[in-house]
């Protein structure tokens, strides 16, 4: 196992993505550095509860915490892209296929 991290400004701070990741597949995704006891944190735990279940990094941002959620979506994406030797768009996420 191998564990990837990216980093995306979200609503309260700055937001590290961990992806813990072997032979490309996800095992586990978590973060630092969401402001504890805020909407945004709730967010994040909401998403990682969401990413973690989906063993994926395509999850949809939280209404009423989008900006944090994000924010860690495209952290995670980024983090993942690099496990997986991907490349992705900074501004959007999206992958990038040549």
């Amino acid at each position: 196992m191998t564990e990837y991290r990216a980093k995306a400004h979200g609503f309260n701070s700055e937001i590290t993505a961990i992806v813990e990741v072997e032979n490309g597949e996800i095992l586990k995704i978590s973060a630092e550095g969401e402001v504890p006891n805020t909407v945004g944190a709730l967010g994040v735990d909401t998403w990682l509860e969401e990413a973690n279940a989906e063993h994926s990094v395509e999850v949809d941002a939280i209404s009423g915490a989008s900006v944090s959620t994000g924010a860690l979506r495209k952290a995670t994406q980024m983090a993942y892209a690099e496990a997986t030797s991907g490349d992705v768009d900074a501004i959007s996420s999206a992958s990038i296929h040549n």
